[in-house]
Order: structure tokens, then C-alpha cells, then sequence
């Protein structure tokens, strides 16, 4: 029987035993048979004891798992009021546990519930419809490039149906782990996702930056972290934030904000774009030439990787150690003195780095606590007692303009 049989009859080896008073099934099937045996989320409507599904989120594992042969995903966990033990045939027993076939019934959609993989499920059936739909296409181009005897149509054709045919492939030959509960209703399935959610830790971004190397700017916030003499030991890759008596400058985080700002731009989703397409030797460059110019222009900064002061009396002392504030002149030094962004290739224009080394050394005196009234007048400060910022992303962004605009004029604007 082929695998595309195997995922129709849904007959699949399986491993039952008890856990907590429940019975379990543990059981791989095909990729390929997500699609046909489970129930498939719908983002435009709450899905039936579990969260409405973010379709964005779907297509973000639809595209993961089509460009990573090597992929990691825990098990989809389901439950279920059907008795799955009429259908399993027992072939072996050892202490605790069977062994056997498992056969999931015709109606599998409409008995199974999701407790925990929705957004993989979805991912999966997307991925298996484009596929279909790719094959499909892919076939049609290459029947008309043959009848009009456009041999580069053709080629292209071909070269598209052999990368469908390849993602066919594996959605027949990659398998995924189900945990099925066996005996759940839904009061209890809605207390199990409860649960599920309490008691799960999410990642954090600056974890996430120092595990996920797939990201150029993660790989580039590494690779600062661990060269440039300003942040060299002073990076927190546990937390997303530093400040008070931590003495880390910034965390993991803080550095991939300042790159992006450095070398990206405002946009997040241009920016998503646009960060898989840039040059990573050019992104790391501009990056450490802000640093440098930091570095060099800023007296405060210049103490830390002299350890003539530490970072914590630094940041009970200088504006210019809250990581918001340094993400902002990252944007401001890439708006007066980065070219070549849009051609992927950023670099450091001489003019702009002269105007950005002006404004520093006019800010060198501002820093201070308590606020310059010159910093309160962009309305980007809570009040004069602040030590950052306001950092929802138009503030961000403001800030970030109007810093743009002081380097451009020569410095800050007087009080009023």
C-alpha cells in the first residue's frame, strides 16, 4: 500500500498507553495526511474550543517548513470523544504500553479536536494546497511552452515542476507526531488548553536571537556581541531588557532593534523583506561603524569599554545608555549618512557620518539627568524625571526623525 493510500484508509503503526487515568495513542502520519484526517482551522472564524487561528502565522510554517529540509516541530496534540480502541489492532505489549495499527476513522475531521498545533496544522494543509496548485501550473507553463516553441518558458517550467515535484515528495515521505487523548468532552479539552497556555514559557527575542541563527540580523547581532569593544561582554542574550543595576548595556534584543535601525528602516514589513535580500557583510559594517562613531563621540559610552565607569552609574547618570535612545540615533545615523538600502548594499556615506559627529558632540552635554528641556520639547518624554524615551513605535519613530533633523541642521532646537 503507498503512502498516499496509507493517509486515505488512515491505517497508521501506533503506541497506547495511560497517562493520568487517560488513554493515549502516539502515532506518525504523512504530512501529506494532515490535510485529509484532521481538522483544518479556519482564520476567519473561532475554531471550535480553541483560539481563532492568525493565517499570517500559518503561512509564516508554510514557508519555514518548505525551505528547511531539516526542520523541528513538537508533536500536534489532539483529543477526542470516539473510542479509538475498538479500532486498534494490538500486536505487541510491553510493560505500560502496546503496540499495534491504529485505523482512524472516515470521519476523523469531525471527531478530532485540536488541543495544541492548530497554526502547524493550517501551515501544512497551505503548504500541500500550493503544492497542488504549483504541479498543476508548473504542468500547464510547460504545454504552452511547448506549443509556442519558447524554449526559456519551458526551461522555467520545468525548473518549477521539479521544485513542486521535490515538496510533493516530502509531503508523502515526512511524517509528524500525533498525541490523540482518547475519552475528552469538551469542558475538559477547554480546561487542557488552559492549562496547555499556563503553563508553556514563550521564548523570548533575545533568546530567540542568540538560538535562531537562520536571520541574517540575528546572525549579525552575534556577531557584534561578541566583537565590538562597546557591547563585548555587556550583552544579555536571557532578557529582553536591561536596566537599573544590570550590568549589561544592552540585550540580545536591543542589539537586532539597532541593526535593524542601523541598516533596515521603519517598515516592519518591508523590512522583513527587504533583511532577507541585504548584504550581510554591509549590514554588519554599518552596524560596527555606528558603534565606532558611538564610540569615539560620546563621552559617557567611551568609559564603558574602557571599564573606567560601569554600565549601571552610567545609566543612573546619561540619557544615552537607555538602549531606546540608542536605537533612535541608530535610525537618525542611517537617515543622515547610510546610502544603498534599496540596493541592498548599505554603506557609510563620509557627509552624513560628519553631520552625525556633529550632532554627538553637540548632545554631549544634554545627556544628563535631570532632562535637558530641549529633549522634553519633542514631546517624546513622558515627563523631567524620565530616564528614556517613550517606546511605542511611533514615538520610536519620532524620535528617531527628529534626531535626523537636528544632525541635518546642525543640532537641537532651543527651548522655548
Amino acid at each position: 500500500m503507498s503512502q498516499r493510500e496509507r493517509a486515505r484508509f488512515g491505517s497508521f503503526v501506533a503506541h497506547r498507553y495511560e497517562r493520568a487515568g487517560i488513554t493515549v495513542f502516539v502515532v506518525a502520519i504523512p504530512i501529506r495526511a494532515v490535510s485529509t484526517l484532521l481538522p483544518i482551522p479556519n482564520p476567519a472564524e473561532p475554531f471550535h474550543g480553541n483560539r481563532r487561528v492568525d493565517a499570517a502565522h500559518a503561512e509564516g510554517f508554510a514557508r519555514y517548513w518548505q525551505k528547511n529540509r531539516r526542520w523541528a516541530a513538537p508533536p500536534l496534540l489532539l483529543d477526542t470523544m470516539y473510542p479509538l480502541s475498538g479500532d486498534f489492532d494490538e500486536r505487541l505489549r510491553t510493560e505500560g504500553a502496546a503496540s499495534g495499527v491504529l485505523s482512524l476513522p472516515d470521519n476523523a475531521r469531525e471527531v478530532l479536536e485540536i488541543l495544541d498545533g492548530q497554526h502547524r496544522i493550517l501551515g501544512w494543509h497551505l503548504a500541500a494546497e500550493e503544492v497542488d496548485a504549483g504541479l498543476a501550473s508548473s504542468r500547464r507553463a510547460i504545454g504552452t511552452a511547448h506549443v509556442l516553441g519558447d524554449a526559456g518558458a519551458s526551461r522555467s517550467g520545468r525548473e518549477a515542476l521539479a521544485r513542486f515535484e521535490a515538496l510533493e515528495r516530502r509531503l508523502d515521505a515526512e511524517y509528524v507526531t500525533l498525541e490523540i487523548f482518547e475519552g475528552i468532552g469538551l469542558d475538559e479539552h477547554r480546561q487542557f488548553f488552559s492549562d496547555i497556555a499556563t503553563n508553556a514559557k514563550g521564548i523570548n527575542k533575545s533568546v530567540m536571537t542568540a538560538f535562531d541563527q537562520r536571520g541574517m540580523v540575528n546572525r549579525v547581532a552575534a556577531q557584534i556581541a561578541a566583537s565590538h569593544p562597546l557591547v563585548l561582554g555587556l550583552v544579555d542574550f536571557e532578557k529582553d531588557r536591561t536596566a537599573g543595576s544590570s550590568e549589561n548595556f544592552l540585550s540580545a534584543k536591543n542589539v537586532g532593534d539597532i541593526i535593524r535601525a542601523t541598516a533596515i528602516g521603519f517598515e516592519s514589513r518591508a523590512a522583513q523583506k527587504r533583511e532577507a535580500l541585504l548584504e550581510e557583510a554591509n549590514v554588519r559594517a554599518v552596524t560596527l561603524h555606528f558603534l565606532d562613531v558611538l564610540t569615539d563621540e560620546v563621552s559617557d559610552l567611551a568609559a564603558i569599554p574602557l571599564r573606567s565607569r560601569s554600565v549601571a552609574d552610567v545609566r543612573a547618570r546619561s540619557l544615552v545608555a537607555s538602549a531606546t535612545v540608542v536605537r533612535c540615533l541608530a535610525g537618525a545615523f542611517r537617515l543622515v549618512a547610510v546610502d544603498g538600502i534599496e540596493e541592498c548594499r548599505p554603506v557609510v556615506n563620509a557627509d552624513g557620518e560628519e553631520l552625525f559627529r556633529r550632532l554627538l558632540r553637540r548632545l554631549d552635554a544634554m545627556w544628563g539627568f535631570p532632562l535637558d528641556p530641549r529633549w522634553l520639547d519633542t514631546g517624546y518624554f513622558p515627563h523631567a524625571g524620565s530616564k528614556a524615551p517613550s517606546s511605542r513605535s511611533q514615538d520610536l519613530k519620532g524620535l528617531t526623525l527628529a534626531l535626523g533633523e537636528w544632525a541635518s541642521h546642525g543640532g537641537p532646537v532651543r527651548a522655548r
